[in-house]
């Protein structure tokens, strides 16, 4: 019996092929890896504070700031969703207080919560379910933008072990899902324009609709596929284009009750992404959105000294690169879709802090949808120049770098040091004496806190420090995060003498401190 011995070149072919199926099952299972172990960080206490139903102004804050000592575990009835709690209230909770962000995603967390028992891995499990399916969601819109099975298979694996990808599937936050919901669909508008029916339109409205319903800004997704259809030839298919039109019209109806809350309580979402609009130097604006095009690939520091703005650069020069080469290439048409979902979700952002001012740019999760084409161009580049052994060896390293990248970060205590005040204080306070901690800070920096204490000491919380009265406390009291008011009722009213053992800033560079209350002579003895 004669043997069938596969040519070189196949054998290449099916050992990279089940390289890339590998990577991607890995990718997959990683982002389902210490799933419960990162610390929750401020909008995480807000997400379980939606998800129990409860309000921080109405319910929690009354509850909580009594003045007298109460457990960490006080804070968990507005962490948690309880029987009996309505589900209204979740919808209710982001309509007065987080009106830009629709509820989609927040009623899924609540729904995974109650399936097991616990708000902080329900919501994330929410992220890391929609991030698992993100990995085939782009093998099949690889597949849609190029007939080589390479690219699909490549593309899928890139974000199957990417960090920054892998880091949203681990957050109790919208990202996660949202960056799915995109991926599907730009799949379904890619169908629209290749088989165009009533069935493919309805599907692309639907999708589209719950990707707003996630997010708001999937309606730059929109603006993208409706410049594709223009430059790439709409105007001479006028029935093409009034079946994206009314598609479109779908799903801009799905969040239509959504945009009228939006509407109303305008003033409020602005109170709440202000922080946004504080101004800031264009050169750092640019090294934070280098970071966050690194972090595709890398998590490893950034690079200091004279060659950390060089090598910041290099990633952004390659997608500049990527792209005046995809433009050169034949089928233009799929070039300038891979183009135009790449920049039409990023550049409103840069511009609008460079002409306005503003930090909305610097933040990561808003450029996920751009990152999609950036992983499509880099994948069709690395295929069609595979043949060049300088190429397959920079697809080893990307790939390698990025697995590698990933695996520090999910074994490390945060991503990216993000929370690592949290971290810090929370192993602080848990090795002294029965701790109890005076504070008059906001209900989500507080819960953070409370989740670090692990049950171990006390609270006390007031929003009145003028009538500050401290019981004999046994054990260690320390004052975290205090006003100059509380300071004062400390120091000044009560004669306590404060001794700081803890300052560091966190991401946002607000000071964070922690200090000793060495004695109150005016306290009553008991």
């Amino acid at each position: 019996m004669s043997k069938t011995i596969l040519p070189p070149r196949r054998l290449e072919n099916r050992v990279f092929v089940t390289l890339l199926l590998v990577l991607m099952l890995t990718g997959g299972c990683l982002r389902f890896s210490h799933l419960p172990d990162k610390p929750v960080w401020f909008d995480e206490s807000f997400t379980r504070l939606r998800i129990s139903g409860r309000d921080e102004h109405d319910d929690a804050n009354p509850a909580l700031f009594t003045g007298l000592p109460i457990p960490p575990t006080a804070f968990e009835p507005f962490q948690q969703a309880r029987p009996g709690s309505p589900w209204i209230g979740t919808v209710r909770g982001l309509a007065r207080k987080e009106p830009q962000h629709p509820p989609l995603y927040f009623l899924l967390a609540r729904l995974t919560s109650f399936l097991m028992g616990d708000s902080l891995l329900g919501m994330r499990w929410v992220s890391a379910l929609a991030g698992a399916l993100a990995v085939p969601a782009m093998v099949v819109l690889g597949l849609e933008v190029s007939s080589n099975r390479a690219i699909p298979l490549l593309a899928g694996a890139l974000a199957a072990v990417s960090p920054l990808w892998i880091r949203f599937a681990q957050d109790g936050r919208p990202y996660s899902l949202w960056l799915l919901l995109v991926i599907l669909g730009h799949v379904a508008y890619l169908r629209l324009v290749r088989q165009p029916g009533r069935t493919a339109a309805l599907s692309y409205g639907v999708v589209m609709g719950l990707a707003l319903l996630t997010q708001l800004l999937s309606v730059l997704a929109l603006l993208a596929h409706g410049l594709h259809l223009i430059l790439s030839g709409g105007t001479r298919r006028k029935p093409l284009l009034r079946t994206y039109l009314g598609a479109a019209t779908l799903g801009l109806l799905i969040i239509s009750p959504w945009a009228v809350v939006l509407a109303l309580k305008r003033s409020t979402a602005f109170a709440t992404t202000r922080h946004l609009l504080r101004p800031m130097p264009p050169g750092e604006l640019l090294e934070h959105g280098l970071d966050s095009l690194n972090t595709l690939f890398t998590a490893w520091p950034r690079v200091h000294g004279p060659l950390g703005p060089v090598v910041s650069l290099l990633p952004l020069l390659a997608v500049v690169g990527l792209f005046l080469v995809a433009l050169r290439r034949r089928n233009v048409e799929q070039r300038l879709f891979v183009v135009l979902i790449t920049l039409v979700p990023v550049l409103p952002f840069f511009a609008a802090d460079l002409l306005l001012g503003g930090q909305r740019s610097m933040q990561a999760k808003y450029l996920l949808p751009g990152s999609i084409g950036v992983l499509l161009a880099l994948a069709q580049w690395l295929v069609l120049e595979g043949r060049r052994r300088i190429v397959q060896v920079l697809t080893v390293c990307l790939l390698s770098l990025a697995l590698a990248s990933s695996l520090v970060m999910l074994a490390s205590p945060t991503w990216w040091g993000l929370s690592q005040v949290d971290v810090e204080l929370g192993h602080l306070l848990r090795n002294s004496d029965r701790p109890q901690i005076v504070a008059d800070g906001s209900f989500g920096v507080l819960a953070m806190l409370s989740h670090q204490l692990r049950g171990h000491g006390s609270f006390v919380l007031t929003r009145s420090p003028e009538t500050l009265s401290l019981q004999p406390h046994e054990g260690e009291r320390f004052a975290y995060q205090p006003s100059d008011e509380l300071k004062r009722a400390l120091t000044i009213r009560l004669g306590c003498r404060l001794e700081r053992v803890y300052a560091k800033p966190r991401e946002d560079q607000t000071l964070y401190e922690l200090y000793r209350i060495a004695a109150c002579p005016r306290l009553p003895i008991t």
